[in-house]
């Protein structure tokens, strides 16, 4: 299954949770880091430096923790 999360809004992703594989702790930070990210861009809120700071870690961590889900083995 293919799922196009680049051309979806958070709450379109969230419906696919069952069917994406991470695990309910990386899902959990994803979904926050996506609602921050909404609320700057849609509703023009300014956070805090640090909380974008804390954001851009917690995505970096997310990438590095996550990068296992998606490697398609070879055969």
């Amino acid at each position: 299954m293919y799922i196009k999360t680049l051309e979806m809004t958070t709450e379109e992703i969230k419906q696919y949770r069952s069917v994406i594989p991470f695990d309910r702790d990386q899902l959990s930070i994803w979904m926050d880091i996506l609602q921050r990210a909404d609320l700057s861009k849609y509703a023009k809120s300014d956070p805090e430096r640090m909380i974008c700071h804390e954001d851009l870690a917690a995505g970096e961590t997310f990438v590095k923790n996550t990068v296992p889900s998606w490697k398609i083995q070879s055969t």
